[in-house]
């Protein structure tokens, strides 16, 4: 039960996240028009070329143009969700994730071991695909290696700090004598996660479910993960 609370609480904490609005450049020109969309270029006392909400760009001569206002005026959704996307180097749902693991048994019987290790994620907008290989801290000759994949769900999109949530399950191969006998482990899962431009941060909730390892159904973790984000 402990564990869920930290997963909620988890979610919780990254829903407060809040990314900066994004917010139209206006031009005003002198027949009285008002132009919303994205100031693309600026060449002083020649043109201001713009793109509107709708992708097209257009080129207005500074001769025709009574003013200029930046970031005033708020767009529509669809529109202001492309402007935010395309201001950042970064894809929000987009990136492969190496990281470094660590996950801390908290139930089961016997209670399960620490392990340690890494891994390498794949999002792909929706889906989380990852494979992992840890070993336990108390007997490194004891491994796990194997994978899974969550259904995510991005709670930001814009700019660079991008919180997301998702839950999945996956199998693992255990191991207590360099790999010469092989025993499989399934488990469903449940995570909270953001990546905030070069980086990832993510933990999960993790259930064995079904195991021929020694450690009996049931064994909880809570498994913390950092690394990079490309």
């Amino acid at each position: 039960m402990k564990s869920f609370v930290w997963l909620v609480c988890i979610s919780a904490a990254l829903l407060f996240v809040v990314s900066p609005s994004v917010r139209a450049d206006e031009i005003e020109l002198k027949n009285g028009s008002v132009i919303k969309g994205k100031m693309l270029e600026e060449k002083p006392g020649v043109s201001y070329r713009m793109r509107l909400s709708d992708g097209s760009e257009i080129v207005y001569p500074v001769e025709n143009v009574e003013a200029v206002r930046y970031g005033k005026y708020k767009m529509s959704a669809p529109a202001e969700r492309e402007l935010a996307e395309e201001s950042s180097p970064h894809n929000p749902t987009m990136f492969v994730a190496p990281y470094g693991a660590y996950s801390i048994g908290i139930g089961g019987t016997p209670t399960p071991d620490d392990t340690v290790g890494g891994g390498l994620a794949f999002h792909l907008d929706f889906l989380r695909l990852y494979g992992e290989f840890l070993t336990t801290l108390e007997s490194p000759s004891v491994y796990y290696y194997g994978g899974g994949g969550d259904l995510c769900i991005v709670l930001i999109r814009e700019g660079d700090i991008n919180p997301y949530i998702g839950g999945g399950g996956g199998f693992y191969g255990f191991s207590v004598d360099g790999f010469e006998n092989i025993e499989m482990a399934y488990v469903v899962e449940g995570m909270a996660g953001i990546r905030m431009g070069y980086f990832n941060l993510f933990a999960k909730y993790r259930r064995f479910v079904w195991t021929e390892a020694d450690f009996g159904d049931g064994a909880d973790y809570i498994q913390l993960g950092a690394g990079l984000a490309f």
